[in-house]
């Protein structure tokens, strides 16, 4: 098995910049504590993940019907309008546009009620926008806490774990198939600077890849600037938009 075939998505959908300062006061000592944990569970989480997906990968290569042109693969078009008229759906979990096989309704549910999720227009968190204008999915981006990133990362995982265990890869999409996503929402559940209250964390608009094929993609999913495609974040560090 050629393992350099797993895609890596460097740019994260989801960039922090550490030196931010929180916009509420730190939480107590028990609240760390349950960042910790919540960290553990989900770092374990991942590696389980990790090798469900390396076994039903090599399962996969092994299918013929799982090759297909990788245009047919993205198909929510490159705008809100667009990805209504062909029936997809617009995930809060992870700001994609995502057709009816790749969106899970019961765990993006599970997410909307896990708290009183908030979102903004601008990075200090003054403008906020109720849900029914998230739901629409018709903006570039929008900012949310440190938290929203961080169970965001959990209810991914449970996400690819779930389209995993269906044995066909019909349901995976190209947001959550990289490892690169993996990867980055591992470090942050493991980061122990930053207060999950903290606000400013952006999250893009993303029109993913979905079924077979998305491991195989070298890009699984574009985000929409000016009217053209773009490949991955603008760039790391955080709060910079090109």
């Amino acid at each position: 098995m050629d393992y350099t075939r797993l895609r890596r998505d460097e740019d994260e959908e989801f960039v922090y910049d550490k030196t931010t300062p929180a916009t509420q006061p730190p939480q107590a000592s028990g609240y760390r504590s349950n960042a910790t944990l919540l960290s553990s569970l989900a770092l374990t989480i991942s590696v389980v993940t990790g090798i469900f997906t390396l076994i039903a990968y090599t399962n996969g290569q092994r299918d013929p019907r799982a090759a297909q042109s990788p245009d047919s693969l993205f198909r929510c078009g490159t705008s809100a309008a667009e990805a209504k008229a062909a029936g997809c759906h617009f995930d809060l979990m992870s700001f994609s546009w995502l057709p009816p096989a790749c969106y899970n309704e019961d765990l993006t549910n599970d997410f909307l009620n896990y708290t009183d999720w908030q979102w903004s227009l601008d990075i200090e968190g003054r403008h906020l926008v109720p849900k029914d204008y998230v739901q629409q999915g018709d903006f570039e981006y929008l900012f949310t806490s440190y938290e929203y990133h961080v169970v965001h990362c959990v209810f991914m995982w449970k996400k690819t774990h779930q389209a995993i265990l269906d044995g066909s890869f019909d349901h995976l999409d190209g947001y959550i198939a990289g490892l690169g996503h993996t990867g980055h929402c591992g470090e942050m559940l493991l980061n122990r600077e930053t207060e999950l209250k903290t606000w400013g964390t952006p999250g893009w608009t993303k029109f993913p890849a979905c079924g077979r094929g998305v491991l195989n993609l070298e890009h699984g999913w574009y985000r929409m600037h000016n009217g053209e495609k773009a490949w991955g974040m603008p760039g790391a560090g955080g709060h910079h938009h090109d």
